[in-house]
């Protein structure tokens, strides 16, 4: 029973790890956005900002709703346009 549960310690994590790498980003989307909620939580603020920020240097993956200004591309023109609908300019 021992090498049993040795091996799925092992091949679990494994095949979940490989099915995350097999998955296309964005995972979610066709989820129905709010321009500029980055984060989905329904609110645009600072959060979003900090979702696109962490979006750009991969420490998470890509959401639906992180390209806010559209151009096929998520950086800090992003970030901008998340700024500039926060104070009402967008």
């Amino acid at each position: 029973m021992g090498k049993v549960k040795t091996i799925y310690r092992i091949l679990v994590p494994a095949l979940v790890v490989l099915g995350m790498a097999l998955s296309p980003f964005p995972a979610v989307a066709d989820a129905p956005t709010l321009l500029g909620d980055v984060n989905g939580d329904g609110m645009i603020n600072a959060l979003d900002i900090t979702t696109v920020e962490r979006i750009i240097v991969e420490l998470d993956a890509p959401t639906a709703g992180a390209d806010v200004n559209q151009n096929g591309a998520i950086n800090v023109l992003d970030i901008t346009k998340i700024e500039r609908i926060i104070v009402g300019l967008d």
